[in-house]
This record gives C-alpha cells, sequence and structure tokens, in this order.
C-alpha cells in the first residue's frame, strides 16, 4: 500500500508542478505591474509637460529659488494632488545665495484631465504680476 500512495503522491506531484511553474509567475508579475509606483523628477525644462499619471505615482518638482530676493514658488490651489514642499539650500553656498524649491505631489482623485501651476512672486505682489511660472498638465488614471 505505501507504493501505491507514494505513486499517487508523485503522478499529482508532477501534474500539479508546470501549473506551478507557469501561474506563480504571472501572479507576481501582474500583483506587480499594478502596484508599482512610477516617481516623475521634473524641473524648469519641463515646463508645459503632459503626464500620464496613476493614483500611486510620485511627482516631485525641484524649482531654482533665491528667497532672499523675497521671491518664492507657490503652488495655485489643486484639489487633485496632495502637495508637500521643502526648500533646500545649496551645500557650499554663502549667505543669501539661492537654493531650490522641492514640491512633491501625490494624486489623491482619478481625474480625465487637469493642470497644477506655480507662479515664483513676491508675496505682496499679484499674481499676475509672477516673475515666472512653471505648470503641467496631467491626466490621472
Amino acid at each position: 500500500m505505501r507504493k501505491k500512495c507514494f505513486r499517487f503522491g508523485r503522478i499529482v506531484q508532477w501534474h500539479i508542478w508546470p501549473v506551478k511553474v507557469v501561474l506563480i509567475p504571472l501572479v507576481l508579475f501582474s500583483f506587480l505591474k499594478m502596484h508599482c509606483m512610477q516617481e516623475y523628477q521634473l524641473s524648469e525644462a519641463d515646463n508645459g509637460k503632459k503626464l500620464q499619471l496613476r493614483m500611486n505615482d510620485h511627482v516631485v518638482i525641484k524649482l531654482p529659488a533665491s528667497p532672499g530676493t523675497g521671491y518664492n514658488w507657490e503652488v495655485q490651489p489643486n484639489n487633485h494632488f496632495s502637495v508637500s514642499h521643502q526648500y533646500k539650500m545649496q551645500g557650499d553656498a554663502g549667505v543669501g545665495a539661492g537654493g531650490i524649491d522641492v514640491f512633491e505631489l501625490d494624486p489623491q482623485t482619478q481625474v480625465q484631465s487637469g493642470s497644477i501651476k506655480f507662479v515664483y512672486r513676491r508675496a505682496w505682489e499679484d499674481v499676475s504680476k509672477a516673475g515666472k511660472q512653471f505648470s503641467i498638465s496631467y491626466q490621472i488614471q
């Protein structure tokens, strides 16, 4: 009896083995494809760019800034992203030297199309008198 059980177990293993070899990588690949986050690194040269985003993507925008002059980058109201902002000084720069404004955007809602705009201006000046502007258009799936 032991031999029959052993052979039966071996036959079952032989038939299931090819299924495992095909099915497991297929499931892993589809899972990774669905859950992979893509990070977009943008700079001033990407002004006007159009992005195709997914809900778990991450966008980092780095814009040159010099707050010592009174100018700062401001993001215009947008409810499609959660936005975080950080100013980074250049490592070897002296007092009053410029740095980089870093904005990190994470999609919050799916939309067919939209745009987000950043303006470089002094706080006491009107938005229409902004020194520079940066914008991107997007679609979030």
